[in-house]
């Protein structure tokens, strides 16, 4: 797990190949007192990319974790990529956030 704190952001790399490798983040309030968490996503395609993606992976997403619980992000299921791309979380309230990448 990596922290990250509010104002300073992290990047993180993820695959899937739309079979067997999939990535996956969960992402928990690790803040003292569990008040809950505002984090913001953004997904970036990588230079010479050759996979696919439904999504626009220029748009931000913002959630909010409630205390005592996590966001699952899984690449494939939730955004139907094929290939690499580049996550970006910043927490914009509350936070640390902890970052637990796991691939598949």
């Amino acid at each position: 797990m990596e922290l990250v704190s509010s104002g300073e952001p992290k990047r993180f790399p993820a695959y899937a190949d739309g079979g067997n490798v999939n990535c996956q983040f969960d992402i928990t309030d690790e803040g003292p007192g569990g008040k809950g968490a505002r984090v913001r996503l953004f997904f970036r395609r990588n230079d010479g990319d050759m996979g696919y993606a439904e999504q626009k992976f220029a748009e931000k997403w913002t959630k909010d974790i409630i205390p005592e619980t996590s966001l699952n992000v899984n690449i494939n299921r939730d955004f139907r990529v094929k290939g690499y791309i580049t996550v970006k979380v910043e927490c914009l309230e509350g936070g640390p956030v902890g970052v637990t990448r796991r691939q598949d």
